[in-house]
């Protein structure tokens, strides 16, 4: 990862040092007289290697890092989308969708934004199904409902077996943003399996 951000930076790929510690070096060499925005998602490992000498940290992650509050770190829960904005995210992503059946999409994950995602991306793999049959299938507790559905949901689109927590992210005081990205559902087409 520090390799791609060096990249990025304008560090050709051939002077892209192998060890991390050397890596970090030159980050910090190439990046001292920058402000920068970093945003990293999907942490696993509080990765002090990308803080900027000056600017923002930002990382994202399904589970709590304590040691990013003791670097001085500001955690916070996201939590789960309301029915009004729920709904807005759902029609935005399947324009077919009529209020009500995005409402209920909603209220059956839990208004968790990642397993609306992964009804939603479940479905456009699934161009002759609607959004009506998710919603059967979701009322109908064949993929999980509330709650426990909402993190089948997100531990399947996020490639992992289980639960998830609720979203968090982290923004150091110090420096450095880190960002927001997304994983795919897995691809289960032809499986007959539905949204989890």
């Amino acid at each position: 990862m520090l390799g791609g951000f060096l990249r990025a930076l304008g560090v050709h790929k051939d002077y892209v040092p192998g060890g991390l510690a050397e890596r970090t070096a030159l980050f910090r060499s190439v990046a001292a007289p920058l402000r920068l925005l970093v945003k990293v998602d999907n942490v696993q490992h509080a990765p002090e290697a990308l803080m900027p000498p000056q600017g923002l940290l930002v990382v994202t992650g399904r589970r709590a890092l304590p040691s990013l509050p003791m670097d001085g770190a500001v955690l916070i829960d996201v939590a789960p989308l309301d029915e009004a904005a729920g709904t807005e995210l759902v029609r935005r992503w399947y324009a077919d969708a009529d209020e009500g059946t995005a409402a209920d999409v909603v209220r059956l994950c839990a208004g968790h934004p990642l397993a609306l995602r992964a009804a939603v991306e479940w479905l456009a793999a699934r161009p002759q199904l609607t959004l009506d049959d998710v919603v059967r299938d979701l009322t109908a507790g064949r993929y999980g409902t509330g709650d426990d559905g909402a993190r089948e949901a997100m531990g399947v689109a996020m490639g992992a077996n289980g639960g998830a927590a609720q979203g968090r992210a982290a923004a150091p005081a110090r420096s450095g943003p880190a960002g927001v990205g997304r994983q795919s559902l897995d691809d289960r087409r032809g499986t007959g399996e539905g949204p989890h």
